[in-house]
């Protein structure tokens, strides 16, 4: 009995999670900065949609990303984690792509949300983006040498409301008795 209270209290003891003071301590007391950030305000359907990203860290423990997308008639997606890789710790240029699909998603508009995080648990400035699924062509973006890097993709599926399951229509299911 006695070995397994011991173990019980070592098991709680070593995960116990850190205080910020500790965080700190460990990892530095600089959140992370985002220099620059950009993207086109439309896509078309099928294409994939990039944010520029020029984030600065100076402690060197840039740890993630998080993307947060909200649709009118859909909500709030569950966000996207992506964690960046230890080369990425003190600066992180490029773009990370979010794929929209091709079929009844023109005229879909979102608001998109977008932080850094470091392993401290310091968080940047949330940067803000509209963005519209259009079919005309978005015009071109001035992208910087430097920022023309691809970073990884947003995963979220991006869907059309009023024919996909639970929207407006609960999908063509009504129509073909599936």
């Amino acid at each position: 009995m006695k070995k397994w209270l011991c173990l019980l209290f070592f098991i709680i003891v070593a995960c116990a999670p850190l205080s910020l003071q500790q965080k700190e301590k460990m990892w530095g007391t600089h959140a992370p900065v985002i220099k620059r950030a950009f993207a086109s305000s439309v896509v078309k359907p099928g294409r994939l949609w990039r944010v520029y990203l020029d984030v600065e860290d100076i402690d060197g423990d840039l740890d993630a990303v998080y993307v947060f997308i909200e649709q009118p008639g859909v909500g709030l997606y569950p966000p996207s984690y992506i964690k960046l890789p230890k080369k990425y710790g003190h600066a992180l240029k490029g773009y990370f792509s979010l794929p929209i699909a091709d079929k009844w998603t023109w005229g879909i508009k979102m608001n998109i949300e977008i932080f850094c995080k470091d392993k401290a648990g310091h968080k940047s400035k949330t940067i803000y983006f509209s963005l519209k699924v259009v079919y005309k062509k978005p015009k071109p973006l001035a992208v910087p040498a430097q920022l023309n890097h691809f970073l990884g993709t947003i995963n979220i599926d991006v869907r059309a409301p009023l024919f996909d399951k639970g929207g407006y229509l609960g999908g063509f299911d009504w129509i073909w008795g599936n």
